[in-house]
């Protein structure tokens, strides 16, 4: 069989878009890429041909420009393509040395749900270490007050307290973290103009500069802590992550009260 051709493979999709969205009036295009996915592993190989070339298309490499709205349609198939961990450890820096203790390694035998939580852990505090040398030379004591400088310019005139919900800190720290960031002249509290009962929160000039001084470090820094990953890797691993983000997001602001076997049970 000729190798489809990206005319065919846009066809093909196209076809089968349309066959799905029949079906499915209400889902979206990251449920085609889902419905799509599933499709492929159940029709035999010379059946599914065409068909793996249009899943191919949707879950290629980032240039593309189709993986942010396919952020459901990964492939099995996409995850056998990546690198093992000895491979990955052959490309890197100090791949072949012992594991240190503590390290996700150290604890192999243990399940995969206590490593991956080791290591969420584990490369928060490395990309933490990363960003407080960057951090601390322009005034910015920790991470925290970095990222309440940042998610202010990311709201239209917050709260304090709206502020606070959106870093998920405990509210007297993040009253502390605002106080701070006003005295380093970096925020300031001003009353609504919508409202002028309701104070809120403004970055300055000097603010929006020491982000853009930053934003600049860490990126140079990003070549750093994500040293021999993939940009199809950080897709997956982006993809994965914030769909957990958003459900936990929602369990945490929704169902604040309820107890885990209740959670569990929904």
């Amino acid at each position: 069989m000729n190798k489809p051709t990206h005319l065919d493979e846009a066809s093909e999709l196209m076809r089968q878009f349309a066959a799905y969205k029949a079906d499915h009036p209400m889902s979206d295009l990251a449920g085609f890429g889902t419905w799509l996915a599933r499709s492929d592993r159940k029709n035999s190989a010379t059946e599914a041909e065409p068909r793996l070339a249009t899943t191919a298309l949707l879950s290629g490499s980032p240039s593309s420009g189709v993986t942010d709205w396919v952020a459901a349609g990964i492939m099995e198939a996409d995850f056998q393509k990546l690198m093992s961990l000895s491979e990955r450890l052959s490309r890197l820096p100090y791949g072949d040395a012992p594991a240190l203790p503590g390290t996700g390694r150290w604890h192999e035998h243990k399940p995969v749900e206590a490593r991956l939580g080791m290591l969420f852990r584990r490369m928060f505090r490395h990309a933490n270490h990363y960003m407080r040398k960057i951090l601390e030379p322009m005034g910015l004591r920790n991470v925290e007050d970095f990222m309440y400088l940042s998610l202010a310019t990311n709201f239209e005139n917050p709260s304090k307290s709206e502020l606070i919900a959106a870093g998920m800190s405990e509210y007297t720290g993040g009253i502390e973290i605002i106080n701070r960031l006003i005295k380093l002249g970096m925020m300031t509290e001003e009353p609504s103009p919508t409202d002028k009962r309701k104070k809120i929160v403004v970055v300055t000039a000097q603010g929006y500069e020491i982000l853009a001084d930053c934003y600049a470090q860490f990126t140079k820094m990003n070549a750093l802590v994500y040293r021999g990953v993939s940009e199809q890797e950080k897709e997956i691993v982006y993809n994965i992550l914030a769909g957990l983000d958003h459900y936990h997001t929602y369990l945490g602001q929704e169902k604040k009260h309820a107890s885990i076997a209740e959670l569990i049970a929904q």
